[in-house]
């Protein structure tokens, strides 16, 4: 099996790990349960090393590699990161990546993607169709459509339709869908490259909401190194559309991120060329037992360095 995958780094990428899906994340395929995240780890220790963001970064640079190498690492900062991934990683001797969003962290917001799913559990999302109409909606993927015509706005109208439907089930389910700031700064002690995810997970590489880019992480820097005590080394994007990255916003996005690697999810290996240049692609794993993985890994190495186009910036 091991002669199955090529010799590369793959930066996985994973959100949450639970036993059951969320009513907030319902419908998003981003839920691993703990076996099935057992069972890529043990295929990756049998295939070549499982090893921390660091490790990985200087082996490759380093190179050549003569087996393949795997770091994981979650966005979002969900609660399952803290109650089973570290864990297992642990008994590998291994950390990992947690990229979190500060305000969901510590409560003070709400992912808008989580508030679609919610809406749509209570049957309300029709509600909120009726009311993007004013914004050109018509009938297409409201979360595409939100996407597509990001702004505060439409923003607004998302949060304030969740808003009327709160209620003591909505409160308990959100509540315990993100770690808390101890669970943070615990992850970092134990070796943990907490990165910088932004604060609101808003299309930053895109067109629609590149112009908040910089609060964005900037404030959401603020609050990690009060957590840590340090500043990050990575800042990763959030909602990356390959096909939809607007070339000026990565550029920018890099600009702003200084010395700090930035991460994108492009499904191909992490190499030595992107790294010496600040950049690193992750893998986004799929939701199926380990050998769906292997597959994943072979056509992700198919592909190689090959990139995606990105929009032409205006």
């Amino acid at each position: 099996m091991a002669s199955t995958v090529p010799s590369n780094w793959f930066v996985l990428c994973y959100h949450e790990i639970a036993w059951s899906e969320p009513r907030h994340l319902r419908g998003l395929s981003i839920c691993h349960p703990p076996d099935i995240f057992a069972d890529h780890l043990e295929m990756c220790s049998r295939l070549g090393d499982i090893v921390s963001y660091n490790e990985g970064r200087s082996r490759v640079l380093e190179g050549p590699l003569h087996r393949p190498q795997f770091t994981f690492s979650f966005d979002d900062g969900y609660a399952g990161v803290v109650r089973h991934a570290a864990s297992a990683l642990d008994a590998h001797g291994v950390s990992g990546i947690a990229a979190i969003n500060p305000p969901f962290i510590d409560k003070s917001a709400t992912f808008w993607r989580a508030q679609l799913c919610w809406l749509r559990h209570v049957r309300q999302i029709d509600l909120l169709k009726q009311r993007l109409g004013e914004f050109g909606y018509c009938g297409e993927s409201v979360k595409d459509f939100t996407m597509d015509h990001f702004t505060d706005d439409v923003l607004e109208v998302i949060d304030t339709t969740y808003r009327e439907c709160a209620d003591e089930d909505q409160r308990l389910d959100r509540e315990h869908l993100h770690m808390q700031p101890h669970d943070v700064a615990a992850l970092d002690d134990r070796g943990w490259l907490i990165a910088n995810h932004s604060a609101r997970h808003l299309p930053l590489l895109e067109a629609t909401a590149s112009d908040k880019a910089e609060s964005e992480y900037s404030t959401a820097e603020a609050t990690i190194e009060s957590w840590t005590g340090t500043a990050t080394s990575m800042w990763v994007a959030p909602f990356d559309r390959p096909l939809e990255r607007d070339q000026d916003a990565v550029n920018q996005l890099r600009r702003l991120a200084g010395t700090r690697d930035v991460a994108l999810v492009d499904d191909r290996p992490a190499i030595a060329k992107d790294i010496r240049e600040r950049m690193v692609y992750r893998v986004f794993v799929p939701m199926a037992r380990a050998t769906a993985l292997v597959t994943k890994l072979r056509a992700t190495s198919r592909r190689g360095t090959r990139q995606t186009p990105h929009r032409e910036g205006s």
